[in-house]
């Protein structure tokens, strides 16, 4: 065998005799004997990333079509609803409506009006990942899928206006946004990346949300599609998500909320009561548009409370006035919270990040310093010190997140 250059060798004169390990993880060779070396060498990131466009290209040629994905996607949901213990929907219940949302789906005939276009979302990829950019908008392209494997230092991630029936299973795991609205989803990926902070899945046909979500999600909206239940667990866990909208749904009850959310969008459902007590953070509470039950005059009263001056609440405001339980003089409008709801970009969102690290931090101190001082007799000085202390784990706390933000800038 006759060396070239690095990782490139030939065995012969001939172009098929020449083996470039930099771009083959294993090669099998057949020399005159019949004995079979086998050469191999570790996959660097040259390679990996001529492996995943090759992928790309194979997708960009296939025809699978929206009736073929879309039947892949209920049997997964159907097997998945049948594993998951527990779930409260029944599998041929659930099997019925998953038929209907199969031929409302077809019958809408979306695939006419989206032409799809792979060779431009493949362009796009492509593009992405020779510039390193950040964000990737393969929206309005009338897709029927996606590539399994997308850019791996993606941070916003856009795909809206398509005829997607579900996502790639493993999505980037430095994804901070994530918006795929307007599609035909049935289901969302079991787990999501864990840095995930914005999730706009709204306008699809969802039937459940995944059993857990990420842990910094600070913005879900999820209006708009057929969900009818929502585990009280998944929600209790964001303790960072401030935006929630599950309005236009098929919920008849509302999930308890998680401690810090400021905006909740539930109207357009089929509650008859809602869950109290409310979170003491809550500014904006939009339930118009269900089904009030009179039985529930109590529960509805305790919603409420502390809760009259915020926006949103004319329906079940005028239902509770017309009892004659509420009085309806006087009530102001909350100041405009727009910039909350709409905050999307990733640098304003890591920064709210670190900020709940600091104040979750003080949190642990001020814990920490109360038990020392119960613990200790008499009370020594150690808590005149406490503040500087926590400022200085403060500091190397914003060092090191800056650090980590300079890192994957440079990784970008």
């Amino acid at each position: 065998m006759k060396y070239l250059s690095p990782q490139k060798f030939s065995w012969g004169d001939a172009p098929w005799q020449i083996i470039d390990l930099s771009i083959a993880g294993k090669v099998n060779i057949q020399v005159d004997n019949n004995t079979i070396i086998t050469l191999g060498t570790r996959l660097n990131q040259q390679h990996n990333e001529f492996m995943m466009v090759a992928k790309w290209c194979e997708w960009a040629i296939q025809q699978d079509g929206l009736q073929e994905n879309l039947q892949k996607n209920l049997y997964e949901i159907l097997e998945e609803n049948q594993q998951n213990k527990q779930s409260e929907i029944p599998q041929e219940d659930l099997k019925e409506s998953l038929e209907e949302i199969k031929e409302n789906i077809l019958e809408e005939n979306l695939p006419a009006s989206r032409i799809e276009n792979r060779a431009e979302a493949l362009r796009r990829m492509k593009e992405c990942l020779i510039t390193r950019r950040s964000m990737l908008n393969l929206s309005n392209l009338g897709l029927t899928s996606l590539p399994e494997n997308l850019p791996p230092h993606l941070i916003e991630f856009y795909c809206s206006k398509n005829v997607l029936t579900a996502l790639p299973k493993v999505m980037p795991k430095w994804l901070l946004v994530l918006d795929c609205t307007d599609n035909v989803l049935i289901l969302l990926p079991k787990v999501q990346p864990s840095k995930l902070m914005v999730l706009k899945c709204y306008e699809n046909f969802l039937q459940f949300l995944p059993p857990s979500m990420p842990q910094y999600l600070y913005k879900l909206s999820c209006a708009g599609n057929n969900i009818n239940s929502i585990p009280d667990e998944m929600l209790e866990n964001l303790t960072r998500l401030k935006v929630f909208d599950c309005s236009s749904n098929d919920l008849i009850s509302s999930p308890r909320l998680p401690p810090k959310l400021i905006i909740y969008y539930c109207g357009e459902n089929k509650f008859k009561t809602v869950q109290v007590p409310q979170p003491q953070s809550l500014k904006v509470f939009d339930c118009n548009g269900n089904p009030w039950d009179k039985d529930n005059l109590p529960t509805l009263l305790k919603a409420v409370e502390g809760l009259k001056k915020q926006q949103g609440l004319k329906d079940l405001l005028d239902f509770l006035h017309k009892e004659g339980q509420v009085d309806l003089e006087g009530l102001e409008e909350l100041e405009d919270l727009m910039d909350l709801e709409f905050l999307d970009d990733p640098e304003l969102l890591e920064r709210v990040k670190v900020q709940e690290d600091l104040e979750l931090l003080d949190q642990q101190l001020g814990l920490l310093s109360l038990e020392r001082q119960q613990d200790s007799q008499p009370v020594n000085q150690q808590s005149e010190h406490e503040p500087e202390s926590a400022s200085r784990v403060k500091r190397d706390l914003s060092e090191v997140d800056s650090e980590s933000t300079m890192k994957r800038k440079r990784f970008m």
